[in-house]
């Protein structure tokens, strides 16, 4: 059974989950899994939809409910407060979460595992074409929107143009607003990440009636970014993934679900890493590029990156085939 709540009924499910987190380290039950995705017009929500099916392949009498969420942020937040059991995030946050830095300073969330991975996204940096702008320098004192608002992919874009001494008039919202803005010419662009190697569905369609530009991270952005940000690497953005098909850098990072030792147990994530490998065909429906995915090779170098797989789910990805 899948249930798609909205942010209004994140009180509800959170009132309804209290019971089990009462108590710490409650393993969730298999017949009761809740995964925060991400805001709903986001191809990462879309691929939420498409999990929950593979999930119900092996695990038929499971109640799952996908929840839409303000992004990775907000996802480890809740999963912090226990409020849901898996949690949409970009591998930095993740990192970020574990270690107790940035937006984690003070309040490390040291038990967060990956369970899978899902691909590689990038963050695109794209203006419109008639705004005159043709290098992020350029945003100085402009309307822009850094991500959606709560995301981490928001959090990582103010973070970068701190560090690159570059300050646009930011202005965060939800991916409709930031589109929207775009359109109606009250911003000059937007930050949106990726659907891994894919222009995103709001870029794609935006581009339609609003000509736009993607800007290049170059070498001397590079080499500012390098080994400041956890998880975050600056790498050719594939053409099919920038308005226009022309080829820019951008930042990269490695999309995963993770949870908390204290939430998830070794039987569960077991089972929901099996589930969702076996049945990756509805993933590969959802984001076609994930086809030519490794997702047994990007689960098992997750640590060397930076995050520990849940046990129960490291037994899976070592047996995998």
């Amino acid at each position: 059974m899948l249930k798609s709540f909205t942010r209004r009924h994140a009180l509800a499910a959170a009132a309804g989950f209290a019971a089990a987190v009462a108590a710490p380290a409650i393993a969730a039950p298999k017949e009761n899994l809740i995964l925060g995705a991400a805001n709903s017009t986001s191809s990462h929500y879309a691929l939420g939809v498409a999990m929950t099916k593979a999930l119900q392949a092996n695990m038929p009498k499971a109640n799952l409910t996908l929840l839409e969420t303000g992004g990775g942020l907000d996802n480890l937040r809740r999963l912090q407060r226990g409020e849901i059991d898996l949690a949409q995030i970009g591998f930095d946050s993740g990192v970020n979460a574990v270690k107790g830095e940035a937006e984690f300073a003070g309040r490390a969330i040291p038990d967060v595992v990956v369970v899978y991975p899902y691909g590689v996204s990038f963050q695109n940096i794209v203006v419109r074409k008639d705004s005159g702008i043709t290098k992020l320098e350029d945003l100085d004192g402009k309307r822009f929107t850094p991500g959606i608002r709560g995301s981490s992919a928001e959090a990582l874009m103010r973070n970068v143009f701190n560090v690159l001494g570059i300050k646009p008039t930011l202005v965060p919202g939800t991916l409709a607003d930031g589109t929207e803005g775009v359109q109606n010419r009250q911003l000059v662009g937007m930050a949106i990440s990726t659907a891994g190697p894919v222009m995103t569905a709001a870029v794609r369609e935006l581009n339609v009636t609003t000509e736009l530009l993607a800007l290049d991270l170059t070498a001397a952005h590079k080499a500012k970014i390098d080994g400041k940000f956890n998880g975050i690497e600056v790498l050719p953005i594939p053409p099919s993934a920038s308005p226009g098909g022309v080829k820019v850098n951008g930042l990269a990072w490695r999309n995963v679900y993770v949870t908390r030792t204290g939430v998830m147990d070794d039987e569960t994530a077991y089972a929901v890493a099996k589930a969702i490998f076996e049945n990756r065909r509805f993933l590969i429906e959802s984001w076609p590029a994930l086809s030519d995915f490794d997702f047994k090779g990007m689960a098992l170098s997750a640590e060397q990156a930076g995050l520990k797989l849940h046990p129960g789910a490291k037994r899976f990805w070592e047996s995998a085939k």
